[in-house]
């Protein structure tokens, strides 16, 4: 028999974090489970994967017997903990292994449950081989407000693939490293500054719910400042404090999203204007919209923009906001419910929209903002 003694708190943290990334219903058995294991570097790690990621908590406290590896039910041991008496340790104890199970005791001071695993040699690993094209770190804080500026705009279209997830790659001037999400009707982009060389001409799509994930990641209690990412042209390493996820890309390529993308300091019509009455008058004119059409129309006058939705069977409805407006005025029509989810992304109190006419995307964005989102208009 060998033996982990794990903190309480840490496992907790742990086994919660990591069963993210589990299929509650899974073809492969070994992979609904969560690796018990002595680390390399000491202490015990947690694992979990799903062989698109795979995610690891190193706990360095812990007490660990050599050679120590067993795997547990993930959300069985999730479930477990949550309902166990309040311990401060939770000893885990390999009994027996057979041809393919592995028999695991908890205690948990005082309640004793014992639950089938899997031998612990059949649980995968992925690992980043090869060319390193990007290797650099970057502050948690800066790569959590990238990931939650662009993943808004991730899209959840199966035929296009290549469109899940967030492109990465150096921007053009070599000061850092952008991020870019898009569904085809909106876009959303964001760099992030950097001090440090962040390799050659290289770009990743980091898969949705990659993504996802590591914006847990980086929003747990007690997350490390600084995140390490090392990228090849098939996965990605990225290291926050005692937490390691790798990652399978995207294979595909990204399109040219400059051709579509607007700079920032052009359009013929600037529109600035306050974002909550903004995100109010879209909800409120769009309360009357179909189903089917969800378009409002921005109506540019002086001092001013008009919204206005038109249904066929219920009526029109129509609201004015107060706003300035420089440049030439014309009507552009806007999805409601990208409209809403882009500008309440914005954190800030007046924003812009710069548009060329009225079939043209449309910028929008913050003053000098690190963000900006470009909407794709609609006929209306």
């Amino acid at each position: 028999m060998t033996t982990a003694i794990l903190a309480r708190p840490a496992l907790r943290s742990a086994i919660g974090m990591l069963s993210n990334i589990v299929e509650r219903r899974n073809t492969i058995p070994v992979l609904a489970n969560a690796l018990f294991a002595a680390h390399p570097d000491g202490g015990a790690m947690v694992r979990t994967n799903n062989l698109d990621i795979q995610a690891t908590v190193r706990i360095p406290d812990a007490l660990v017997d050599e050679g120590f590896a067993i795997t547990v039910p993930a959300h069985i041991m999730k479930t477990l903990e949550s309902k166990a008496p309040a311990t401060d340790h939770v000893a885990v104890d390999h009994l027996e292994s057979g041809e393919d199970t592995s028999m695991v005791a908890l205690d948990f001071e005082g309640l004793r449950m014992t639950v089938a695993g899997i031998t612990a040699r059949d649980f995968p690993e992925l690992v980043v081989e090869g060319e390193i094209h990007g290797n650099f770190e970057i502050s948690s804080a800066t790569l959590l407000a990238g990931l939650e500026a662009v993943a808004l705009a991730m899209s959840t279209e199966e035929t296009r693939y290549y469109l899940n997830g967030a492109y990465m790659h150096p921007i053009p001037d070599g000061t850092g490293i952008r991020l870019v999400a898009t569904d085809g009707h909106r876009l959303a982009q964001h760099d992030m500054p950097l001090d440090c060389a962040v390799g050659l001409a290289w770009g990743a799509i980091v898969p949705r719910a990659t993504v996802n994930f590591l914006i847990k990641v980086l929003k747990a209690k007690g997350a490390a400042e600084t995140t390490h990412i090392v990228v090849n042209t098939v996965k990605a390493a990225i290291t926050v404090g005692n937490t390691h996820v790798i990652t399978k890309l995207v294979d595909g390529t990204y399109p040219d999203y400059g051709r579509v993308v607007p700079m920032r300091d052009r359009g013929t019509t600037v529109v600035t204007v306050n974002r909550d009455a903004m995100i109010a008058g879209i909800k409120a004119v769009s309360s009357i919209a179909s189903e089917r059409g969800r378009a409002v129309r921005m109506s540019m006058e002086d001092g001013r923009v008009r919204l206005s939705v038109n249904n066929v069977e219920l009526g029109t409805a129509t609201m004015s906001v107060p706003a300035n407006v420089a440049g030439d005025t014309f009507d552009i029509g806007f999805n409601a419910n990208y409209a809403t989810t882009i500008l309440g992304a914005i954190d800030a109190e007046e924003i812009e929209i710069r548009m060329s006419d009225a079939g043209a995307p449309a910028v929008i964005m913050e003053a000098g903002a690190a963000t900006l989102y470009v909407l794709m208009p609609m006929r209306v």
